[in-house]
C-alpha cells in the first residue's frame, strides 16, 4: 500500500493539467477525450503566451464550456446543484 503522505504530483499548480490529460489519454469517452483536449490545447497556448496558471485556468475552462455547449450559468447552476446533493 502507497503511504498516505506520498504527493504524486510536484505542486497543486499542475493538478488541473494532470486530470485533464489523464481524461485525454485514458477516457473511453470520445466527448470526454475531445473536451480534455480543448481544456489541455487552450491551457497550453494561454501559459505560452505568458498568462498565469489562473489566467490559463479560465480560458481553458471557457472553451470546454464552448465545446461541450454549456453557457456558463448552466455549468455553474450544475455544479451548485452537485455541490448541494
Amino acid at each position: 500500500m502507497v503511504p498516505h503522505a506520498t504527493r504524486l504530483l510536484s505542486d497543486d499548480l499542475a493538478l488541473d493539467r494532470w486530470l485533464a490529460e489523464a481524461v485525454a489519454k485514458l477516457s473511453s469517452s470520445p466527448s470526454a477525450r475531445a473536451a480534455a483536449r480543448a481544456w489541455l490545447t487552450t491551457y497550453d497556448q494561454a501559459r505560452e503566451t505568458g498568462n498565469a496558471h489562473a489566467e490559463a485556468c479560465d480560458e481553458a475552462d471557457v472553451a470546454y464550456r464552448r465545446l461541450i455547449g454549456l453557457s456558463r450559468q448552466t455549468a455553474t447552476t450544475l455544479e451548485a446543484r452537485w455541490r448541494a446533493a
